[in-house]
């Protein structure tokens, strides 16, 4: 803190947190944490249905030299992604358009290897390998064991939305007659299609073989060394409101209003430069406080009320010389009766005053000459200490 005399811990926090704060957005243009999607399905997930067991299998068993998620955009799959890779997209929110379809198909040609798990109550397509997904209509018994050379069937649970027409692929599983899992060489690449998501469940990868099952399934692909689980898919098919703004196609444009947002803030929360010496302000007058009270009393045309309210004054001062007066009529006759006999002149305009007062209005003028009245008979009562 040596330079910076005067200055306590919390300021000098203070004084370094917007700094701070712009050198970490001007970072985030070259480096950003992926951000869950918000599904409850994905492998962020530990709910029942997430898929977080899985990644945990794949990342600690012996094969595997390296697994990560991704959300890179799978129509440019082939800029980013080696042949020697596995890509997992397991049941995602939304399904591939046709344009990631080619890329994808494209990428596996040249010797990439893909794990596909279709999801939910739509009829689905695979043209490039004629493998069709398709949901049951109707309720299906899940307590019957699959049929698979994977692993032992009867130590596997298997629950499925739908099952595969796949005339020219290997079957890997079967369900009730029907097929589950099958895998299809195309070009130098391999590709595994299963009819569910939920063999890779956080749920089901408790339940006896299915976390062999699973395994074997993505092995199936052809080999588990490197292994990327695509979050693209269902960060775009989950409704975002705050998230958009960071989806990687108009994420520099949000981090430069961040930056410019941060700049303006410690712009305006410090002082650059010498301070300036503000003049101390005027004091208004007391003249001026009473020509505004009379600008009002002349635009209210209130003269007979201002004119009762010295009265009470009056009446107040004459309590305390020890006369007991109730009303303004009373208090103009306790002046009169002290003052008459002494100023004739003051006597005939405090009755003068008398006769006005029951008024409904009284111009400014007449106001204006009774309380000058009043306050010559107030200056000629006898002063008495409160």
């Amino acid at each position: 803190m040596s330079g910076m005399p005067g200055l306590s811990r919390v300021e000098l926090a203070l004084r370094w947190l917007l700094p701070t704060a712009v050198l970490a957005a001007l970072t985030s243009h070259f480096w950003f944490p992926d951000l869950p999607s918000g599904a409850t399905h994905d492998t962020y997930s530990v709910a029942a249905e997430g898929q977080k067991a899985f990644l945990e299998v794949v990342v600690n068993s012996p094969d595997c030299l390296g697994a990560w998620r991704t959300q890179q955009p799978l129509s440019e799959i082939s800029n980013w992604a080696d042949t020697d890779l596995t890509l997992c997209i397991l049941g995602p929110a939304r399904s591939p358009t046709p344009e990631e379809w080619t890329a994808m198909m494209s990428w596996v040609s040249s010797g990439g290897r893909l794990l596909y798990a279709f999801r939910g109550d739509k009829a689905e397509e695979i043209d490039t390998l004629n493998i069709r997904y398709r949901p049951y209509t109707s309720a299906i018994d899940d307590t019957l064991p699959p049929h698979t050379r994977l692993a032992n069937s009867q130590q596997i649970a298997w629950w499925s939305d739908g099952y595969l027409i796949a005339p020219e692929a290997n079957s890997l599983v079967t369900y009730d007659g029907q097929l589950q899992a099958v895998t299809q060489s195309l070009g130098s690449g391999q590709v595994v299609v299963v009819a569910s998501r939920l063999p890779f469940s956080n749920q089901l990868l408790t339940y006896r073989d299915n976390g062999l099952l699973a395994y074997r399934l993505l092995a199936a692909a052809g080999s588990a060394e490197w292994v990327a689980f695509d979050e693209s898919l269902n960060v775009s098919g989950t409704p975002q409101v705050v998230q958009l703004l960071l989806d990687p196609a108009i994420r520099p444009a949000t981090l430069q209003l961040i930056v410019l947002a941060f700049f303006y803030a410690w712009w305006n929360s410090r002082r650059f430069g010498p301070g300036e010496r503000t003049a101390p302000a005027a004091r208004q007058s007391v003249i001026e406080h009473t020509n505004a009270i009379g600008n009002w009393i002349w635009r209210t045309q209130e003269g007979g009320r201002v004119v009762k309210r010295y009265l009470r004054t009056v009446s107040r001062q004459l309590h305390r010389l020890g006369s007991e007066t109730r009303g303004p009529q009373q208090t103009l006759d306790e002046l009169c009766r002290r003052l008459a006999s002494e100023d004739a002149e003051l006597g005939r305009a405090l009755q003068t005053l008398r006769d006005d007062l029951p008024k409904p209005k009284m111009s400014r003028q007449t106001a204006a000459k009774h309380l000058k009245t009043l306050m010559a008979a107030r200056q000629r009562l006898p002063q008495r200490p409160f």
